[in-house]
């Protein structure tokens, strides 16, 4: 998804992965897995984008709860 993208290319910098994280140029990504976005720990990790992958927000209602 960072180092191959169909839009932008191949990205040049550094990506590496651990068990829980993904490293862009030695930045840590943290990776989480939640179904609901009120499990999300927002403020343990400063959370500043979420990318939403479960299909279950398909409306703009259901979309604005997150």
């Amino acid at each position: 998804m960072f180092k191959y993208d169909s839009t932008y290319g191949i990205f040049e910098g550094d990506v590496k992965t651990g068990s829980n994280s993904i490293y862009i140029n030695g930045q840590e990504l943290i990776n989480l897995s939640h179904e609901e976005p009120k499990d999300i720990p927002w403020n343990e990790h400063d959370v500043d984008i979420v990318i939403e992958c479960t299909g279950k927000f398909t409306d703009a209602k259901s979309a604005r709860s997150i």
